[in-house]
């Protein structure tokens, strides 16, 4: 159980601490370039959207390079896709349901994530900022899914 509990851990923090979407920017030529324009109000919510959607997409491509990684000697993470703002995590357990005390397993990969996910740093704000709707991390059996842990930042909150 512990090794699950470090594992998941380690995962979340190479998944999500690995992937810098910084790119240097060229520098702004003011002289050369034509003034700004300004937007109408009604394209603000669709900018940030579409910016929304690119922070997501940035954290999902980096994120996927690394993938499928061993999480520990009984599971892998095989994908991870967005869907409605969320970040969704798709692990495979290479264990029998019966060698398997679910409840158990939950309650520490549960405890685990959250400590990480709520860890007050830029990186992490960053992450809850680009999927408002947090992280959902589903645990497979063969095609089975044996449990789920949903974190929102919300989550954090109530320390």
């Amino acid at each position: 159980m512990k090794g699950l509990k470090y594992s998941a851990l380690v995962l979340m923090a190479a998944a999500l601490f690995g992937c810098d979407d910084s790119k240097s920017k060229p520098a702004d030529n003011s002289a050369n370039s034509e003034p700004a324009k300004t937007a109408p109000a009604s394209n603000d919510a669709e900018a940030a959207k579409t910016d929304l959607s690119k922070a997501q997409d940035n954290y999902i491509s980096e994120a996927k390079g690394f993938l499928p990684t061993k999480v520990n000697s009984n599971s892998s993470l095989v994908d991870l896709y967005k869907e409605n703002n969320s970040i969704n995590y798709k692990y495979v357990m290479d264990i029998s349901k019966d060698e398997l005390d679910i409840d158990q397993s939950k309650k520490i990969t549960a405890d685990a994530l959250k400590t990480l996910y709520c860890s007050d740093n830029s990186e992490m704000k960053a992450f809850k900022n680009a999927f408002p709707d947090g992280a959902i991390h589903n645990y497979y059996i063969k095609d089975e899914v044996v449990f789920s842990i949903h974190l929102k930042p919300s989550d954090c909150d109530a320390k």
